[in-house]
């Protein structure tokens, strides 16, 4: 059985080298480097953190985003939205709005500089 601390080593590396960024599922990636199966993958996300390994994925995903809106002022959206590992401009703008309560433009508007 793979432990927890292991579980908790692989997350830190795939946080520090932005797997997140990658269009792989992150199931299939921390299931393969954990040595865990997408169930006992899915079971630690929804005990550590209330959420899917996708959602988690997502909030790391908005979390770049946000760093770059605020780094790149002149960037544009739909480039953001790909270098975040996001499909397309509008799927980047859903996932925004729902983790954040604003679209990418309006955060982008309302962040201090």
């Amino acid at each position: 059985m793979t432990s927890d601390r292991k579980i908790r080593r692989v997350l830190k590396k795939y946080v520090e080298r932005k797997g997140y960024l990658q269009p792989s599922t992150v199931k299939n990636t921390l299931a393969t480097e954990t040595g865990l199966d997408s169930k006992a993958l899915h079971d630690y996300f929804l005990r550590e953190t209330g959420a899917s390994a996708e959602a988690w994925r997502t909030t790391l995903r908005v979390e770049e985003a946000k760093r770059l809106l605020i780094e790149e002022p002149q960037a544009i959206l739909r480039d953001i939205a790909r270098r975040c590992g996001f499909s397309d401009r509008s799927n980047f703008s859903k996932q925004f709005l729902s983790a954040t309560g604003l679209t990418p433009a309006e955060w982008r508007e309302s962040a201090p500089f």
